[in-house]
């Protein structure tokens, strides 16, 4: 890129953008990213560009991102997509949800290739709603069925963006100097058919709000989500969220009542439905101790009907998608001396479920009626299989 930007600050092109990467922190790196280009007078999409990218190391969490080894062998390298990322971003302006995290990963990106990036003055949609992504798009109507892939994050973002724009916001142009790299027309895209199972963190989360309306404290939590997502927490980790915190100018003590507050918003989550599940409870007890947060009161393991074995004639009903087709569980249930239902109700004995945390109606309904829960495999050994 030249000196002098494409566009003044006065550019009516916004450059949505999301990267999903291998990690938080300042080795880590960019594996997709997603850039949605739109007219904030119109609110029409002009041009959009996403890719897998080759990190030639590992690829981090994949059951955050869903991105695993081999999809990458094949995509292009950041170092070769540079030129195509510059052309697209500079002299718009920057648009994503929790845009210092995506700024921060691709300023560093660059810096690697001895460019500079200069992200200006973008917009933050995290800051303006203080939602995860998946929440905003709910209060506001807007679809969002591949939460985690680059593109369709970043059109999701794109539209909340259109919904929220004050034309009074102060903004100012990306501009990338030092790189010599030309635009290249390859892109890698991954199968939208593959798909990864959510932790039961992202499970117990997903429809649970911050506890807080300070944009700051949100911007950290955010990262927090990402880094207790595999519940654990590295040296590494530790000393990146404190640079974090001490970035965004929250001191110890903010810090503290934020994981507080963050433990209890996840604990009353577990218990929506009433019943904390032994996973639940001993996820929340692990989440505890790594924020340091003995102190705080974890509920203890509901009561729940306990099974020791599945009687002759037992009816039996079953949810979720099982590694086995369901009319093949049916048929051995039957062969094993059971009676299938096609719905759980008070008569039913025995909930077979792909997930036996799962929050389906079936699911809730079993409780409710304190049905005792087992996964498939369980099923398959109590019946002799």
């Amino acid at each position: 890129m030249g000196t002098d930007p494409l566009h003044t600050s006065e550019s009516h092109q916004f450059a949505v953008i999301d990267c999903e990467t291998t990690g938080l922190y300042t080795a880590d790196r960019i594996i997709e990213i997603a850039v949605v280009i739109i007219d904030h007078r119109t609110g029409q999409i002009i041009n959009e560009y996403d890719t897998l990218i080759n990190p030639q190391r590992d690829v981090g969490p994949a059951g955050i991102h869903g991105i695993v080894p081999s999809m990458l062998q094949l995509a292009p390298t950041f170092e070769e997509i540079a030129g195509t990322i510059a052309q697209q971003i500079h002299g718009t302006v920057l648009a994503a949800h929790n845009l210092p995290f995506d700024t921060r990963m691709l300023v560093n990106e660059f810096d690697r290739l001895g460019a500079v990036l200069d992200p200006g003055h973008g917009i933050c949609t995290l800051r303006l709603t203080n939602e995860r992504l998946n929440l905003a798009c709910d209060r506001y109507g807007i679809k969002l069925s591949q939460h985690h892939r680059a593109l369709a994050d970043a059109r999701a973002t794109a539209e909340l963006l259109v919904r929220l724009l004050d034309e009074e916001t102060e903004t100012s142009c990306v501009n990338v100097q030092g790189l010599t790299s030309e635009p290249m027309t390859y892109t890698h895209r991954r199968d939208a058919s593959i798909n990864t199972t959510p932790s039961i963190l992202k499970r117990l989360i997903k429809g649970a709000p911050y506890p807080t309306s300070n944009e700051t404290v949100v911007s950290y939590l955010d990262t927090l989500d990402w880094a207790l997502d595999d519940l654990m927490i590295t040296d590494v980790e530790r000393k990146e969220l404190k640079t974090l915190a001490q970035s965004l100018g929250l001191s110890e003590e903010q810090v503290h009542d934020a994981h507080r507050d963050y433990l209890n918003m996840m604990i009353h989550a577990a218990n929506r439905d009433s019943v904390i599940t032994d996973d639940e409870h001993e996820m929340l007890q692990l989440v505890s101790s790594l924020l340091g947060l003995n102190s705080v009161p974890i509920p203890e393991v509901s009561v729940q009907a306990s099974l020791s074995s599945i009687p002759t004639g037992a009816t039996i009903c079953l949810t979720g998608e099982m590694s086995r087709p369901r009319e093949e569980l049916e048929m051995l249930a039957v062969k094993a001396g059971l009676r299938p239902l096609a719905n759980v109700t008070k008569v039913c004995q025995v909930l077979v479920a792909a997930d036996p945390t799962s929050q389906s109606g079936k699911a809730r309904k079993a409780r409710q009626y304190a049905i005792p829960i087992i996964n498939e495999q369980t099923f398959l050994h109590e019946i002799g299989y």
